[in-house]
């Protein structure tokens, strides 16, 4: 959960950009549609009012309810799981972006599958979507989407390479719009760059990043959330335990943001309110969330409970198995406790592999090799 627990928070991101630009899109496209129930375009207008005065709950629940009425509609599946993907349930998303290629095999509906399966730890799968739309179109979102793979693999350098390619770019073209402007591709990359800083231990060059992503977005989810994570590895702690708290207000169910407030809490020594945080993270996502289980895990063993340490790890691991390298060490000193010296080598050799330069995996191999 050390250094690359602060890639998780990113992974998510860049959609997220696209979110209302496109919903505002599809509406206006669908104003020529052939569709005279009234109830439909009242909930249409219900659904920019609630996203404009931030009621993003409503929102959602709003164009699920307009896709539910419309099942045979891919543009408004899709508009559905576009709204989950702004509120970070992603379970939601991929549901409803299934129904509309079910429908319709759209590349645009492709692209936010890809970014969903990166989000729910299936990187494979969703390198081999992107590149599959690539076969097809020289699509901007599936390039970016390979951008964040890149992250995923912790390769910061092609990853750079790829957000800078598009940095100063105004007319992009896409299967989506006509055009990306060039606020859009700035703060996308931001999100990148700012990812990649994070990775590399640049937290003040890291936090410029999120703080543009806000200055466009105050409400953006995972601008807010990597604010906050950044803010906690400059030991800032009360400030981001501020934004986070303030973040709830806005996204009441996020369980990225009662993560970070438990991670906050952990470097405190705040145990209690720490396990609070997680458990509540795992009551609103047990499936697609690693963070919260491992956390979970480092204070049970601290506490000495093995047997729950070595659940919460193992369901960590079985949900992420990249990146992240402390979970990997610390499963393999209980395993050493239990005699399972095979295992526990495998553990720490996979810790090394998602971190080299890992003193503690390399100390553990060597004591018991």
């Amino acid at each position: 959960m050390k250094k690359r627990k602060k890639n998780k928070l990113l992974l998510i991101g860049s959609l997220i950009f696209l979110g209302l630009s496109i919903l505002l899109f599809i509406f206006g496209s669908l104003n020529n549609l052939d569709d005279n129930e009234q109830n439909i375009s009242i909930l249409k207008k219900s659904s920019i009012e609630y996203y404009n005065s931030k009621k993003y709950y409503a929102f959602v629940e709003t164009n699920k309810k307009i896709a539910s009425l419309t099942p045979n509609n891919s543009s408004h599946q899709f508009i559905a799981s576009y709204s989950c993907f702004i509120i970070g349930d992603y379970f939601c998303s991929m549901e409803y972006v299934n129904n509309a290629l079910e429908l319709k095999n759209d590349i645009a509906y492709l692209e936010l599958k890809g970014f969903i399966l990166n989000l729910q730890e299936k990187p494979v799968e969703a390198k081999e979507i992107f590149q599959d739309i690539l076969k097809e179109s020289n699509s901007t979102l599936a390039k970016i989407g390979i951008g964040h793979i890149k992250l995923q693999e912790n390769n910061c350098i092609q990853a750079k390479e790829i957000f800078f390619e598009y940095n100063y770019q105004t007319n992009i073209k896409t299967v989506i719009f006509d055009k990306i402007n060039s606020d859009y591709l700035s703060q996308m990359n931001s999100l990148g760059i700012g990812w990649c800083d994070l990775a590399n231990n640049d937290f003040e060059n890291a936090l410029k990043q999120f703080d543009k992503i806000l200055d466009n977005n105050p409400d953006h989810l995972l601008g807010i959330i990597n604010k906050a994570n950044t803010l906690r590895w400059l030991k800032k702690y009360n400030e981001a335990r501020d934004i986070l708290l303030d973040g709830l207000k806005i996204y009441p169910n996020s369980e990225y943001m009662y993560g970070e407030l438990g991670l906050i809490e952990q470097e405190l020594g705040n145990l209690d309110q720490a396990k609070k945080y997680f458990n509540q993270a795992l009551s609103n996502n047990n499936n697609t969330y690693s963070c919260p289980y491992e956390g979970l895990g480092l204070i049970y063993f601290m506490e000495g409970d093995n047997e729950k340490a070595k659940e919460h790890l193992e369901k960590s691991i079985e949900i992420k198995q990249n990146l992240d390298f402390e979970k990997y060490n610390t499963l393999a000193k209980i395993y050493i406790k239990e005699g399972k010296i095979t295992d526990a080598k495998i553990l720490l050799l996979k810790s090394l592999e998602n971190n080299p330069e890992g003193i503690e995996a390399n100390e553990l191999l060597k004591n018991i090799s």
